[in-house]
């Protein structure tokens, strides 16, 4: 992978050794021997371990849920990932199947919210032959299918109330009946739920029950949005090139005009969002560059100067310097926030401030504190 501040397009070439999320011990990336002398000053170098080949980040948020990956993939612990759309969830189920102890046995992943209505119990549980108007064979359930492996549920906060009591029994008892049966059918499984909105809140307004919110929650690990680890978007956006390149060519090189409005882009799709701009450009562009324009028009109008690359020599440059200092404080406003949990006082101690002066700077830059507090 190249990416030069100075000037030079961003690539990565086939062969060269990209960052692979891990854990179980990981050690530095070496680059290969083709590498460009720039990636050596990289204030953060990547980091690689062969256990999860399926995800990839340099970012220190992304390696302390690395590290949680690892110690929970172990176990058969029932798993809760929290993000939003596009983080990587279903990766992380993956990358957690794949490294545990059953991962001999299926995955079988399936997105709640896209279940037909009045089919979700027969979607998940099976059913028997006659139990319904067409049901004319025995159907098995995703539950079952996943028996000896892992079961996925993704946006399982889309489940409806009535079907949430027959998946509390599940995961308490490990047993269930298909629709129209009378046989308990036991199954030994891991399951790991996903989902784009707090079930905490959805608890809170009834929407979500509580014991089965305690059930799903042993471990729960939080995806951080794209926006929150800037430092990822151009390893990710070469990686995306090299995975759309044809297998007899070099994939395309990002300009840096091109990269700085990726950088500078809120990404309310995250990584998926990243990797179909990426796509798009890389059909589009009629040589080995990604240019500026060869990206989606909404990259352009969502961007935002957060970028130490967009100097606009038009504006003074005491705005540009307010505005990157208000970047700055709000990013490490909500790092120091994470770190401690949302506790003020323990804030206000890591950022060398007054309590005071850290409630006003939340109320100024319009930071929920709740939202940091681990529940």
């Amino acid at each position: 992978m190249r990416y030069e501040k100075g000037g030079s397009a961003v690539s990565m070439k086939r062969g060269t050794s990209i960052v692979v999320a891990g854990s179980f011990g990981c050690e530095r990336a070496q680059p290969c021997s083709e590498a460009p002398r720039e990636l050596q000053v990289e204030s953060s170098p990547p980091w690689t371990c062969p256990s999860f080949p399926n995800l990839l980040s340099k970012s220190p948020l992304m390696h302390a849920v690395f590290e949680l990956i690892g110690q929970v993939a172990r176990t058969k612990t029932t798993v809760l990932i929290e993000g939003e759309s596009g983080t990587g969830k279903e990766e992380v189920a993956r990358a957690i199947h794949h490294a545990s102890p059953g991962r001999s046995g299926p995955l079988v992943a399936t997105c709640c919210a896209t279940f037909p209505d009045g089919l979700v119990e027969s979607e998940l549980f099976g059913h028997e032959a006659g139990s319904y108007t067409g049901a004319v064979r025995r159907r098995l359930g995703r539950i079952e299918l996943a028996d000896s492996g892992t079961l996925f549920l993704d946006e399982v906060g889309d489940i409806p109330p009535g079907i949430q009591a027959k998946l509390l029994r599940v995961l308490q008892e490990r047993c269930f009946e298909r629709v129209g049966g009378s046989e308990s059918i036991e199954v030994d499984l891991r399951v790991i739920a996903a989902t784009n909105r707090p079930l905490a809140e959805l608890v809170k307004k009834r929407l979500f029950r509580e014991d089965l919110f305690y059930r799903l929650n042993v471990v729960k690990i939080h995806l951080p949005p794209l926006r929150d680890r800037p430092e990822d978007i151009p390893l990710l956006a070469a990686h995306f090139a090299l995975k759309c390149a044809n297998p007899a060519s070099q994939p395309k090189s990002i300009t840096p005009d091109a990269m700085d409005v990726l950088l500078r882009s809120r990404w309310p799709g995250n990584v998926r969002q990243l990797e179909n701009a990426v796509a798009r450009a890389s059909v589009l562009t009629r040589d080995e560059f990604i240019r500026e324009g060869d990206l989606p028009s909404e990259l352009l109008e969502d961007s935002v100067p957060t970028s130490p690359h967009g100097i606009d020599l038009s504006r003074p440059l005491a705005d540009q310097l307010r505005e990157r200092r208000e970047a700055f404080e709000q990013a490490y406003l909500r790092k120091a926030l994470r770190k401690t949990h949302g506790h003020i006082s323990h804030t206000a101690r890591v950022c060398g401030l007054s309590r005071r002066a850290i409630l006003n700077k939340l109320t100024r830059y319009k930071i929920d504190k709740s939202a940091f507090i681990e529940r």
